[in-house]
């Protein structure tokens, strides 16, 4: 799977995951990238399938969802935050593992097509949030019974019956 990192993400880590194998580049060492609007990253990359990697959930999942309504392909999402993976230099390496890990196991270039994912640090593993998107944006957790349904409300995921 290819992956682009948000430019909320330093170009180190996307260098690091490089070192290991993986196809990664920073929105940061992309000039023609830098200062893009969500929208704009979100259909590029689709173009060049590459998944995104962003903490930036209130605006990319609205795009899923839309892309999904349309019928529009797209790579992948993954969505973070800054509890699961910190931003600071000082816990680069952390931020680092949880992606190189979830990569590892997506070897492939559809594994997450039209699909939105919460990978969890390493710590955490096994408890990666797959969304299906559809007319109403649901999250199913695998941490959760088969029959929650986690939704998106009032600017953070909520428990809903399923």
């Amino acid at each position: 799977m290819r992956l682009i990192l948000s430019e909320h993400y330093s170009p180190e880590i996307a260098r690091r995951l490089r070192a290991k194998g993986h196809d990664v580049a920073a929105v940061a060492e992309r000039a023609e990238l830098v200062g893009r609007s969500d929208d704009e990253l979100f259909q590029r990359m689709a173009l060049e399938e590459r998944a995104i990697m962003t903490n930036n959930v209130k605006d990319f999942v609205p795009l899923a969802h839309r892309a999904a309504v349309e019928g529009r392909d797209y790579s992948g999402l993954l969505l973070t935050s800054d509890m699961s993976l910190l931003r600071r230099l000082d816990a680069i390496g952390r931020t680092v593992d949880a992606p190189h890990e979830f990569l590892s196991r997506h070897h492939d270039k559809d594994s997450c097509r039209n699909q939105v994912r919460w990978p969890g640090p390493p710590a955490h593993r096994g408890q990666t949030f797959s969304m299906r998107v559809s007319a109403t944006v649901a999250i199913r957790s695998s941490m959760a019974e088969p029959s929650m349904v986690w939704g998106w409300t009032a600017r953070r995921w909520t428990p809903r019956s399923a």
